[in-house]
């Protein structure tokens, strides 16, 4: 008998030895997959923050740059602004890196035959065909009637 509890007593010591083991052991696997993970994942998300930080950098760079050129009537549609300004209408490219050199200006007495399809305004200036793409009609119909009025 006492044999038979002395040896009970050894397996049942060796089973919690063993299951905690096993316990342990998970917890040191799972710690593991997240340090891996986390290792890996940190490049992607500094370079996404980045890329926001620098996204938000360019914004208030245009609003400065829209404020003092005097424009008024400005939208913004798949990263390119469109407003019309005290001596022309400027076109920003709002691209990673803006450069505000490579703006286009149109001067209101060189556009012709403004056209208005629903999100679309169709121009010409200096011989070549211009395109404005609106993200909605309404917005399109009220930076067409701004133009109308300052090429009158």
């Amino acid at each position: 008998m006492h044999i038979l509890v002395e040896s009970n007593l050894k397996s049942i010591s060796l089973f919690f030895k063993n299951s905690l083991y096993e316990e342990y052991s998970t917890i040191n696997k799972k710690e593991n997959a997240f340090i891996l993970i986390f290792v890996f994942l940190s490049p992607f998300i500094i370079a996404i923050g980045a890329i926001i930080y620098i996204g938000s950098t360019n914004e208030s760079k245009i609003q400065a740059f829209l404020q003092d050129n005097n424009c008024h009537t400005v939208y913004n549609y798949k990263a390119k602004y469109k407003a019309l300004c005290e001596k022309d209408i400027v076109l920003i490219h709002d691209y990673f890196m803006i450069d505000f050199t490579t703006n286009e200006n149109i001067a209101y007495s060189m556009v012709s035959n403004v056209k208005k399809y629903e999100q679309k305004i169709v121009f010409r200036s200096n011989d070549i065909k211009q395109t404005l793409y609106f993200a909605t009609i309404e917005d399109s119909e009220t930076f067409f009637d701004a133009l109308k009025e300052r090429i009158k």
